[in-house]
């Protein structure tokens, strides 16, 4: 394990001051040159032209932390068309993919979960508008004029959601003057293909359209240690398809109609995560597995997703100020299904094969490779939103204020399939419900089934930002925000026990494992979308098997459930099956109705805020200093119940708070941006220090909950909850230098520095249960001094490219050799708050700090491979370890380029080109330690020409 480096506030917030001074110290003239090196005046770099505070402006204007990247940038620097891969060139940016849901983490800001319940912290825009779900961000990701990431809070000219930042998609618009487009192709591993396409028609001077389409497919990332043939698709497989139709219409220079539609069909194998919990009990780290892709997989997975986009942007410009409206319909339908596991089995490690060949004998016949445990989770979206905004420059002012309007419509769904035991029930003894010849099976893993039906957003801001022109070179802004939030969550839990008499289950099925259910074409009925309402039913009235039926959608071909199921309902089987539907919403544990369905809601308003200065030393060298809030809303969790450990042998039943409050960050930042003349090259230099003060800091874990159904010996019965866990900061400073150098060289690199610390934090531990009682008179886990998740002390970007004009007569129309290498490097850093530390209970019920394998408690093991010879036992506390090494990863990209205009170009490219492994994401409680890893090395060749 690495050490991580110190910062302390003090001395990172002195360096950036003494950086800074001596930037300032040393500004000077800057001159343009011809190619002779002689003075025409004023040197500049590059011109990068970004909206990030809703006007345009140089890059090197703008008063705070900003990258921008072209559409060629994202080719060469190993981004291409993966929304991920932006992480590798943003220092302090980490991107993870979830099942589907991206989530975004910018300098220590950032949330683990998306849901309707847990919105980003990170806004994410599309062409300006805010995406609320950022599941479809990367089938947007095509055909990109720019990509523009602003860090430190936006609060008041983002708003929603912006605590840490905005990252905004921005789509190339119709040229109306010229016809032109281009076709790319591309294949790579992975039997890897892609396809670009694009073309710009002006109708006449006032009308013009631009239409894209963007394919891409790939095979699975990911080995399987079980086999299954060539046949088998493993996870992260591509399959993905979208279009884009661009209107622009300007029939004066004042008014501009801009109308846009995006579309995307997303078809994958999923990505489950890696469960390697017991790899890194037997003392292995993941990033020191010989393969850490290769795992071990049951059945196949899928992702299926659809994605639309409607905007409208109308824009009229009067002489001295401007009016716009936007307009937007998003819609997101998403369905995942798992690759099925067996719980804990995944990554191969050594001593892993014993375990593996345990199971997969059926030496435990009620727990093997039949049983297709699969969790499902699905969501449908609808959002609309409406902003008229104003703008003006006149008079030393510039404004921008307006109203947004925002509107959600959500449905969402969670299950686990197959997940539990099924045989005989006599270890029930009395309790078994139908006397001592009951076969019994479960339907309650992970929680059971989980629906958030008719759920509902709806935001209503008010804003105002601007600056003034004190002098000529001395500035001043303030911003201010009202926003109105409300948030309505109708969730319903149902969690199944199905008993059979044990001589009609033996008249069908020599064996547990003949009854089958999850095989491939099983699907559940899609969020929102069952007939029976659980909220419609008067209590007493029996729901049964019904229930469940109208829950699928489709049964599987092998499967064999469902048709079991409807035998139970003939007359002649009366009394020989039930079912029990309980719910972990419900305190008692009974089959009321009125308990598996909560209606919950959240209002909320709050005030975002931001003033600053700026000041021109030169034309080329800015001082700022800005200080800003940010606001992360508020949510519901739907009605859960814990097992808190109280020391001394005694648990509560505790139910959670539904309601958690929103989160704030204030940000205070002094930068200094500049372009300096050494010995006649420019060089950009720009420096930022800045101190991050959250309020509620917001997380989420993964906590058990306790089945209110008689024992499942094998359930995991886990529920992602969220709450406000206390304070934090974050500080750091961060560094930028671009520099063009002989011989057609440039060079590039960010360095950030940061540190951040958790206070006043008294929380839940879902490892071990230790945390505080309902009443608070007994404490939970403090994290005081622990870092943030996924913070690193040093985080690097570096880049290299070269261009070389080449005039060969062999191939006269070569014209151009470049190539690109990029690098990131991370420092250590840790998935959850606990930063690899256990805690214990004292006698005086006091907790106590102790090293992670020194921890009381014990992992909950897998019981399919006791009495397994060879195998490696019970887990040990190791198996919650959440750190994740240091790292350096590089990208490589190098093109040829043919024409005068270089209307040809081929180009290959190797992302990852030493094969780094490393987590994005864990989900780390007492059964699981599930890492969502980064892609292995991906190569391949594209051809791209222009007309």
């Amino acid at each position: 394990m690495q050490t991580p480096m110190k910062f302390s506030r003090a001395g990172l917030l002195t360096s950036a001051a003494t950086g800074l001074a001596m930037m300032c110290a040393g500004a000077g003239p800057v001159y343009a040159q011809d190619s002779d090196g002689a003075s025409e005046g004023r040197m500049t770099m590059d011109a990068v032209i970004v909206t990030t505070e809703r006007r345009e402006q140089n890059l090197q204007d703008v008063a705070a932390t900003v990258q921008a990247f072209s559409f060629e940038d994202l080719l060469q620097q190993g981004v291409n068309s993966n929304f991920e891969n932006l992480q590798y060139v943003v220092p302090g940016l980490q991107i993870a993919n979830q099942e589907g849901k991206v989530e975004v983490f910018l300098r220590g800001i950032g949330s683990t979960d998306s849901d309707f319940s847990s919105d980003p912290s990170i806004a994410t825009h599309y062409n300006g508008v805010y995406l609320a779900r950022p599941r479809g961000i990367g089938p947007l990701f095509f055909d990109v004029e720019r990509v523009e990431v602003n860090k430190g809070p936006q609060g008041t000219l983002r708003g929603r959601n912006a605590a840490g930042g905005t990252i905004n998609i921005i789509s190339n618009k119709p040229d109306l003057e010229e016809f032109g487009g281009y076709l790319m192709v591309g294949a790579g591993n992975f039997d890897g293909r892609e396809f670009e396409g694009v073309v710009n028609i002006p109708i006449n001077d006032q009308l013009g359209v631009r239409g894209s389409l963007w394919s891409k497919k790939h095979d699975g990332l990911y080995t399987n240690e079980f086999g299954g043939g060539d046949d088998f698709e493993t996870p992260s497989s591509q399959d993905d398809v979208a279009g884009r139709i661009a209107i622009r219409w300007q029939p004066n220079d004042r008014f501009t109609a801009d109308v846009t539609y995006s579309g995307a069909e997303v078809n994958s194998s999923g990505d489950p995560g890696a469960f390697s919990g017991r790899a890194l009990s037997a003392g292995e780290t993941i990033e020191d597995l010989d393969d850490p892709w290769n795992q071990y997989f049951r059945t196949e997975g899928d992702f299926l997703g659809e994605y639309d986009t409607f905007l409208t942007t109308l824009t009229y410009n009067f002489d001295t100020f401007g009016v716009e409206y936007q307009g937007a319909f998003n819609s997101v339908d998403a369905y995942n299904r798992n690759a099925s596991r067996e719980w804990q089995l995944g990554q191969v490690y050594p001593g892993s094969e014993a375990e593996a060949a345990f199971i997969a004998s059926g030496v435990n016949p009620q727990r093997n490779l039949l049983v297709n445990d699969t969790f499902h989770q699905a969501e449908n979206s609808e959002a609309t939103s409406h902003e008229i905004r104003y703008f003006s420059d006149w008079n030393r002012h510039q404004l921008t204020a307006g109203v947004f309007y925002f509107q959600e419509d959500y449905d969402f769904l969670s299950w686990d399939i197959g997940n539990g035991f099924c045989g005989n029930s006599d270890f029930l003894g009395a309790d078994a419900p139908l006397g001592p010849n009951t076969f019994s099976c479960w339907q309650n893993g992970l929680g059971g089934e989980d629906r958030a039906d008719d759920s509902e957003i709806e935001t209503l801001a008010f804003y105002a930002d601007g600056t003034y022109d004190v002098t000529d070179d001395f500035r001043v802004k303030a911003g201010l925000r009202f926003t109105d939030e409300e948030k309505t969550q109708n969730s319903s839990n149902a969690q199944y026990q199905f008993n059979f008499n044990a001589d009609l289950f033996n008249a069908s099925f020599n064996e547990p494992s003949d009854l089958i259910i999850g095989e491939p074409g099983f699907r559940l009925t899609d969020p929102g979308g069952r007939s029976i309402r659980l909220d419609t039913i008067t209590p007493g009235d029996p729901i049964g098997i019904d229930y469940f039926f109208d829950g699928v959608a489709s049964f599987g071909l092998g499967d064999t459930w469902g048709t079991f199921l409807a035998s139970c309902q003939e007359p002649a089987n009366d009394g020989l099956c039930e079912v029990i539907i309980t719910s972990s919403h419900d305190d008692a544990g009974t089959a009321d109705v009125t308990e598996l369905t909560a209606t919950n809601q959240v209002s909320d308003d709050y005030v975002n805020w931001r003033i600053g200065a700026e000041y021109d030393l030169t034309e080329d060298n800015l001082l700022y200093a800005t200080i800003s809030t940010g606001t992360r809303s508020g949510g519901v969790n739907v009605p859960l119940r814990v097992s808190t450990d109280l020391g001394g042998g005694v648990f509560e039943n505790q139910q959670l708070d539904i309601i958690w409050d929103s989160e704030t960050v204030t940000s205070y930042e002094i930068g200094s941006k500049n372009v300096f003349d050494f010995n006649g090259t420019p060089v950009r230099l720009n420096a930022a220090a800045f101190y991050y003060d959250y309020s509620d800091k917001i997380q989420q874990f993964l906590v058990d909950v306790p089945s209110p159904t008689p024992l499942n010996p094998d359930a995991t019965t886990q529920e992602v909850i969220t709450d406000n866990i206390g304070d934090a900061a974050v500080w750091g400073i961060e560094f930028e230098a671009d520099v063009n150098l002989p011989y057609g060289f440039s060079a590039g690199g960010h360095l950030l520095l940061m540190d951040s610390e958790f206070d006043d934090t008294n929380v839940r531990d879902p490892r071990t249960g230790i945390g505080p009682n309902s009443d608070g008179t007994v404490v939970g886990v403090n994290l005081n001094g622990n870092k943030l998740q996924n913070t690193s002390d040093v985080n690097l970007n570096l880049r290299l490219s070269q261009t070389i004009d080449i005039d060969w007569t062999q191939i006269p129309s070569l014209s151009s050799f470049d190539w690109t290498v990029s690098m990131v490097y991370r420092s250590e850093y840790f998935l959850s708050p606990f930063n690899n530390q256990g805690y214990i209970r004292e006698a005086d019920g006091s907790v106590s700090t102790v090293a992670l394998e020194n921890v009381t408690a014990t992992p909950n093991n897998n019981g399919a491979i006791a009495n397994c010879a060879g195998c490696g036992g019970d887990a040990t506390p190791l198996f919650w370890r959440d750190d994740i090494d240091g790292f350096a990863l590089f990208n490589l990209n190098a093109g040829l380029n043919f024409g005068d205009e270089e209307q040809f170009r081929l180009d290959g490219y190797v992302e990852n080109v030493f094969e780094e492994a490393f987590s994005t994401k864990g989900f780390i409680n007492d059964s699981v330690n599930i890492r969502y890893l980064n892609s292995p090395r991906i190569y391949g060749l594209r051809l791209r020409a222009q007309f």
